[in-house]
């Protein structure tokens, strides 16, 4: 009885060691191959654009990601945004490389002009309204019966909040301000986040206050506060206490 159990026992033990024996070989010194993009086909002038890249299971990391979106832009990472200022048709490339080797992968982007003009009354202006993300600005005016004047309403151009470039202090205009840090190096990198999502940023110094100078960040610059607020929607989330700044032009770009 006991020599029958032990036969079982050491049996029951086999399908374990052959299992072993035929584990697959590591991949650890694969070279990197790409498999796909996701990308979209069409995008509006001045949209935000998602793209991410994938390699193969199998390939060795790390892996670095470095994208060209056809219009002198680059940026890195394996998941980045961006916009297109222009219309046209744009090839995109992504290149992934890791100690093995690299490989490179090429997409069509083609970039529209947002239709701005819907007409009032069809099925699809609700939807275009909610699009162009319009604001009602307040008005002072005054009606023939001493009512307030309807409101007007406010758009804004993508190219102020979307587009290459930062912000600039040559041509002046309104700014939201998204983030303040004493200290240049963190600002420019809270800067470098912003644009890696398309927004148009940059950090400005702000001498106004009575302390050290603070490093502002800043997206977006508008002709107006009535154009800068009807943009807010379009702005990342947690903005809440995002406030406004003006930027007098000047002759030169004030950058630390």
């Amino acid at each position: 009885m006991i020599l029958r159990f032990l036969f079982l026992f050491l049996a029951s033990l086999l399908p374990s060691v052959s299992a072993v024996g035929q584990t697959a070989a590591p991949s650890a010194d694969r070279p990197v191959r790409l498999v796909d993009i996701a990308a979209p086909r069409t995008l509006d002038a001045g949209g935000v654009g998602h793209f991410r890249a994938q390699v193969a299971p199998e390939s060795m990391r790390p892996v670095n990601y470095l994208w060209d979106f056809g219009d002198g832009t680059l940026s890195v990472g394996t998941l980045v945004s961006h916009a297109y200022t222009s219309p046209g048709t744009y090839t995109l490339m992504v290149t992934a490389r890791n100690e093995r080797g690299r490989d490179t992968l090429t997409a069509q982007v083609t970039v529209e002009v947002p239709r701005e003009d819907v007409e009032v009354g069809s099925p699809t202006s609700a939807a275009s309204a909610s699009a162009s993300k319009e604001v009602a600005a307040p008005s002072d005016e005054r009606g023939p019966d001493d009512t307030a004047a309807p409101a007007r309403r406010v758009t804004f151009s993508r190219t102020a909040l979307f587009g290459g470039g930062g912000v600039t202090h040559e041509t002046g205009g309104v700014t939201w301000v998204l983030a303040s840090d004493l200290w240049a190096e963190r600002a420019r990198d809270r800067m470098l986040y912003h644009r890696l999502r398309g927004l148009r940023a940059d950090v400005v110094i702000d001498t106004t206050g009575r302390g050290s100078p603070a490093y502002r960040v800043v997206v977006g610059q508008f002709a107006s506060e009535d154009e800068a607020l009807a943009a807010r929607a379009w702005l990342p989330d947690g903005t809440d206490h995002a406030w406004l700044l003006k930027l007098e032009p000047t002759s030169r770009s004030v950058r630390p």
